[in-house]
């Protein structure tokens, strides 16, 4: 809870921030521990401690993010006072509240994965995303069409799948940039390379490539389109 407490039935749902047990647990960067709420100047005129729910005893650790960000806290409180309660007890709450961490950036991830999947397979264009390793992680209906392989039979493989065997050390070399920091030269830029179909052929493509950091690293996604007809056109003109 980010501002109250979520407890046995009849306790409040909801405090005010400035009577919050809560808040004080997620201003800090340590579990913060109140064993006896009554005989604590911070708290003993608190109306959570002289009223219902008479709070005693409250442990909390914040739950925050891989960056820093504060969501709120995870905590236990009792209408009894715990003197003997120790430091190194608060440890399952840290451990809780990082799961709770990892949980919600992980839902976080997943919703934004399925919005920007539902965009990338209506779209036209070939759109395909991967790992620092250069291992495919999301792979459109349009890049199904493109390079012949099925989503199902692409993702979790290697960007080899689609890349001719002579330009395979260069992608190597790139992506070995990227993970030590580097940048790929073609971050940001459309260029013209050759691709290889499912069915063995070659064929001119034009992409485009994004790169952002994830909690896992760098990803790199690419906006790919057949130019053949494009090449064919200037092959005829000159």
């Amino acid at each position: 809870t980010t501002s109250g407490f979520t407890a046995a039935p009849g306790w409040p749902s909801t405090a005010r921030r400035d009577v919050s047990f809560c808040a004080h647990a997620i201003g800090g960067g340590r579990p913060f521990i109140v064993r006896d709420a009554s005989a604590d100047p911070r708290f003993a005129q608190n109306a959570l401690v002289t009223g219902d729910p008479h709070i005693r005893f409250y442990a909390g650790a914040p739950i925050t993010t891989h960056d820093g960000v504060r969501l709120g806290a995870v905590c236990i409180i009792d209408r009894e006072p715990r003197p003997d309660f120790r430091d190194e007890e608060a440890r399952p709450l840290v451990r809780l509240a990082r799961m709770v961490a990892r949980r919600l950036e992980a839902r976080r991830h997943e919703t934004q994965g399925r919005a920007v999947g539902s965009f990338a397979d209506a779209a036209a264009l070939a759109i395909l995303t991967t790992d620092a390793d250069g291992v495919i992680t999301s792979w459109n209906a349009a890049a199904e069409r493109l390079f012949g392989h099925a989503r199902d039979c692409a993702v979790g493989r290697s960007m080899d799948l689609i890349i001719p065997e002579r330009f395979q050390a260069a992608h190597h070399a790139g992506l070995e940039r990227v993970r030590r920091g580097g940048e790929t030269k073609l971050v940001g830029k459309t260029v013209e390379v050759t691709a290889r179909h499912a069915d063995g052929r070659e064929f001119p493509i034009e992409l485009s490539i994004s790169a952002w950091p994830t909690p896992t690293g760098v990803a790199l996604g690419a906006h790919v389109q057949d130019i053949s007809a494009k090449c064919a056109r200037e092959a005829a003109l000159e």
